[in-house]
This record gives C-alpha cells, structure tokens and sequence, in this order.
C-alpha cells in the first residue's frame, strides 16, 4: 500500500506560492530526510523551526524585516526569502507561512519579553548581586571554635574473652589472662591485644616451672597464632548467639467430652457417645446431656451453661 499516515504532499499552488521546489529522485535520493520530502513532494522536508541554525537565521532574518509579520503580502515575501535561503544550505529546511508565524507568535516573543525584561531590570540587578556577593560579607561572620576531635571509647561493660581453655599442644592449655580494656590505647589492634593477653600453663608443678624459667635455654610451647585465635573467639561470639531451641510441648490425648474414655466414638463429637457420661450419668442416647464444655474443661456437664 502508498497509504502514509501523518505526512500530507504540499499542494502545487502552495509550493509554487512559497518558492519551494519540488521533488525529483533522479536528483535528491541521497540527501537528508530524502523519504519525508518525497511523502511531501518538495526538494528539501517541511518541518518547524527547531534547530539552532534556524534559530539564528530567524533572528536575522527579523532583525533585517522588522515588518515581515504585518501583512499577509510581507509575510509571503518572507517565506520565499527564507527557502531561498534552504535552497543554500544544508541545515535550514523549507517552511510554510503558519510554521513561521507560529513560532514567531509563540518562542520568539516569550525570548524576546525575557531578554526584554533582563535588559530593564540590569541596573538594579547588578546593584543586587554585587551586594550579595560581596566577599565582605562574610567578615562580620561569627568565629566557629575549634575543637579537639575525640575517639570513641568504651571504658567498661566488656564481657570475657573466653570462659574456657582455647586449644592445647602437647599438653599444656592456653589461657586467657583478664584484659583491662581501661588502659588500651586508641592505636591498638585487635591481634595484637589477643596475642599480648595469653600465658602459657603446663602440666609441671609451679616450682618445676620456676626452675625453668631461671634457665637460660628453657624450652616453652609456642603460642598459638593470631588466625587461631580469632577463629575461636568468632566461633564463641556464634555459639553465645544462638538461640536455645524450645521443648517440644507433647500434646494431650483426646478424650470424649462426654464420657472421657479416649476410645469412644464420642471424639469426633459428643452425638456419637455410647456410654454414661462421666458427671451426670446418663447414657449416651440422652442427648440433653452434651458433656463438658471444651472451652470451660475444669466444668462439669451440669455445672456448665452452654
């Protein structure tokens, strides 16, 4: 199908009336927007003033005919005068009277009131500014005191590192010594507080020990690492997290309301007991006796409203 919605050919007598040329494939296949001016039948597409080389060119273009709005007559003269142009120029394309008549009435004019409007207000925006921004100003600005940052501390509330022996080699246990969090200072790290806070306690007497350390060559396990440590302290850290699981609470068997034998048909409801009920007595064809109440289990039957 040739059906094109939205794109209407320009009129002969328009074309001509506005100094358009018209299409020719033979000569105007490669240029721009060669597919909307063959739709339109023209040599270069119809469209609004939107580009910035139109913008200017209609600038001075106006500035040159101030009068080219005022009568039909002008404004034809000044449609020709503009396509002449198009004909020039790669970036300008062709336009009819009422596209330039309605950005003349529409975008000119609101840049013009604004430009207008800044040019009557200058003097007395110029006074303000330079009033606003003069750097002496901010002299009479208070003086902000300055002051010592200070780090976050936290003397006390510490709990213990461990409650327990961490690891062993070769039968002696690292322990961990109480830590005064009070004296660390703020460029200490955490490795380096773990590391410093462990003794070494073997399964010798403590005089052996003493001898020991009075020797010069005395040999002593190595320490554990600081990855060790860390490891187990996290793993504390967890374990004190977890959340001890709660008792499974049984559930009690049920029982007839009427007779409170768990074997009666009377389970699933109270019409189908066979037997004597449990407070009253009366057997279980008696169906003004409805048993207990569930709701109201400490209740007899005759003792409880239903």
């Amino acid at each position: 199908t040739n059906e094109v919605a939205g794109v209407l050919p320009i009129p002969a007598d328009i074309r001509s009336k506005s100094g358009m040329a018209q299409f020719e494939a033979s000569l105007h296949s490669e240029q721009r927007h060669r597919y909307l001016a063959a739709l339109q039948g023209t040599r270069k597409p119809v469209l609004p003033v939107h580009s910035a080389p139109e913008k200017t060119l209609f600038r001075n273009l106006v500035a040159e005919h101030p009068a080219a709005f005022s009568t039909p007559t002008t404004l034809d003269n000044f449609v020709r005068l503009w396509n002449s142009h198009a004909d020039q120029r790669e970036d300008i394309s062709y336009k009819l009277s009422e596209q330039l008549k309605v950005y003349y009435n529409g975008d000119w004019k609101t840049n013009t009131n604004i430009i207008h409007s800044k040019v009557m207000s200058a003097d007395k925006r110029t006074a303000l500014n330079s009033r606003l921004q003069n750097p002496a100003r901010a002299l009479a600005a208070p003086v902000v005191p300055e002051t010592q940052l200070k780090l976050h501390s936290a003397p006390s509330g510490m709990l213990p590192l461990f409650d327990e022996p961490l690891i062993s080699f070769n039968g002696s246990s690292v322990l961990p010594q109480a830590i005064s969090y009070s004296g660390l200072s703020s460029g200490t790290s955490a490795p380096s507080i773990i590391a410093s806070t462990y003794f070494i306690a073997g399964p010798s007497s403590s005089a052996a020990f003493a001898s020991e350390q009075g020797s010069s060559r005395a040999l002593m396990p190595a320490p554990p690492s600081q990855a060790t440590v860390l490891q187990q302290l996290a793993r504390k850290h967890v374990a004190d997290g977890m959340p001890i699981p709660a008792l499974s609470k049984k559930r009690k068997t049920r029982t007839c309301r009427k007779c409170g034998i768990p074997s009666c048909k009377g389970r699933r409801g109270w019409k189908d007991c066979v037997n004597k009920c449990q407070d009253c007595g009366k057997s279980g064809s008696d169906l003004s006796c409805k048993g207990r109440n569930p709701d109201k289990p400490l209740g007899k039957c005759m003792d409880v409203e239903w």
